[in-house]
């Protein structure tokens, strides 16, 4: 990590701001690169420069079962951390190259990872990775041609329910369906 200071530059339009599913007093927030406070933002560190070019991070998502692991998206593409932001791996490769609008991690296991997408490529809204991102799964089936937005897994199903939320509509999937 870098040095202690302030989160002082601009963000995303939705600039990410990610709550340590753990530690509460723990925050994450990328900007040109991921900031983090243990201290609920008294001071805030700052994680390594991913990616090419200062363009902003456009997603964040932080493992519940495992807080070392940490995904974040920038213009299309995908890192994560195992060391709580020490270093990044670039974990693209499998994935069309369209902005991700959002990433989650499955509650019990930091190597499920899922990502939606945005833009009108038809077939391409929802991937997955059970391998933390070494390949991915096109799990977008017959959702329409539209943005997709956001997805909250239902922690509570047996049967991996989740919920999509694209720019008109909600969408529910689990392994029951395809």
């Amino acid at each position: 990590g870098g040095t202690a200071g302030t989160v002082n530059e601009d963000g995303d339009w939705v600039t990410p701001f990610i709550i340590n599913p753990r530690n509460p007093q723990s925050i994450f927030v990328g900007k040109s690169r991921i900031f983090k406070t243990t201290d609920r933002g008294a001071s805030w560190t700052t994680h390594p420069l991913i990616g090419l070019s200062n363009s902003k991070i456009d997603a964040i998502a932080v493992a519940p079962s495992d807080t070392n692991v940490i995904y974040a998206s920038k213009s299309g593409q995908i890192w994560r951390s195992d060391n709580d932001g020490g270093s990044y791996t670039e974990i693209t490769s499998g994935l069309p190259g369209l902005f991700i609008t959002y990433i989650v991690v499955d509650e019990a296991n930091s190597n499920k990872v899922y990502v939606s997408l945005s833009g009108t490529s038809a077939g391409n809204k929802v991937y997955m990775s059970t391998n933390g991102g070494a390949s991915w799964i096109n799990i977008s089936a017959c959702l329409p041609n539209i943005s997709a937005n956001t997805i909250v897994l239902d922690t509570s199903s047996s049967v991996d329910a989740m919920y999509v939320g694209l720019d008109a509509g909600v969408y529910y999937r689990d392994n029951n369906n395809t």
